[in-house]
């Protein structure tokens, strides 16, 4: 049992960014040669650049700070994952197509929850939660549990979701990064016309669902997102609205004049991507999730396209669905 505590905590610290509680017995980088089993979902984005997310700069850094050696694996199913019974010591991912949902993930096994941990181990991540009511809420499951780490944001306005253009084109161009409809449109016309792009906006369906979604098609008419928010606790739905039909129509003006790729119906959104970066002096428009090291394009951070009134969202992404679990079945607690 201690030998199962010990490792508990390996993954505890690894998670937490200052360890009050253990301040004198902990010291990062950790020098006791600790290797813990690390698996992800796969990510197309991550494979573009990298072979294996164990080459990506934010694994190496990970490793280098914490001193614990990560082996790290991809999986494409997540229910396979589950089903195969062999885990991980840690794992990335959504529990919302387990059966029961991640309190019976708990009941069976399969996840530890940290609620007996982390105020000893992890204090500043408890603390945290503890700061605002939305967070500990969030973090929680129906349950009790808190069954892993949870990515927090502070501000419940940004998006961390965009499109990313070809600056090197802008540039030849002589045109800045839009920030307004017309001027996306424009930029749209002159690569179409004047950098020979078949496709200016190469998007599959569920990229262009989720731009909607995000807001960033959405926000020039108006709406804050086709799907749910809340505005002075009174609950839209923006494709019911009446604004969506506008950004309906403007998307098929985009269609009808070769603007936006006339296969985002039948696109793979890998086969996209791919095709992306090996035809990039033909498309333009490889629309991807970013952060705010990106440097050119409709980003980052929610900076969307702007319109007469752009509304802000009163979404309450507090505790986000993406984290860590730590695996029950390895350590039987």
């Amino acid at each position: 049992m201690k030998k199962i505590a010990s490792l508990l905590v390996c993954l505890l610290v690894l998670f937490s960014g200052v360890v009050s509680a253990c301040a004198e017995e902990i010291v990062y980088p950790m020098e006791e040669g600790i290797t813990l089993s690390y698996a992800a979902p796969e990510n197309v984005h991550v494979l573009a650049l990298s072979t294996d997310w164990a080459d990506t700069p934010f694994v190496q850094a990970w490793q280098e700070q914490t001193g614990v050696t990560l082996e790290v694996s991809y999986y494409t199913d997540f229910s396979l994952l589950v089903a195969s019974g062999d885990y991980p010591d840690i794992l990335s991912g959504s529990w919302n197509t387990y059966s029961g949902g991640i309190d019976r993930a708990i009941e069976d096994g399969i996840i530890v929850p940290i609620n007996d941990y982390v105020e000893e181990y992890a204090p500043d991540y408890l603390a945290a939660l503890e700061s605002n009511p939305d967070y500990m809420k969030n973090a929680r499951t129906a349950q009790g549990h808190i069954p892993g780490f949870y990515q927090l944001r502070s501000d419940p306005a940004l998006n961390s979701y965009g499109a990313i253009v070809r600056q090197d084109w802008l540039d030849t161009l002589g045109m800045e990064v839009p920030t307004t409809l017309d001027e996306f449109y424009n930029m749209l016309v002159a690569f179409r016309d004047e950098m020979g792009a078949t496709a200016p906006l190469s998007v599959d369906v569920g990229t262009l669902r989720n731009l909607c979604v995000y807001g960033i098609f959405t926000s020039p008419f108006n709406l804050v997102s086709s799907g749910y928010y809340h505005v002075d606790g009174t609950v839209h739905y923006g494709a019911a609205e009446a604004e969506f039909k506008d950004v309906l129509a403007w998307l098929n003006q985009l269609f009808n004049e070769g603007l936006l790729d006339a296969n985002v119906l039948t696109l793979d959104h890998e086969r996209r991507f791919r095709r992306g970066r090996r035809l990039r002096e033909r498309f333009h428009g490889q629309l991807a999730h970013h952060d705010e090291g990106c440097g050119s394009g409709i980003c980052p951070g929610g900076h969307g396209l702007a319109g007469a009134q752009r509304r802000r969202s009163r979404h309450v992404w507090t505790a986000a669905g993406s984290g860590f679990s730590i695996d029950g079945y390895h350590y039987g607690v």
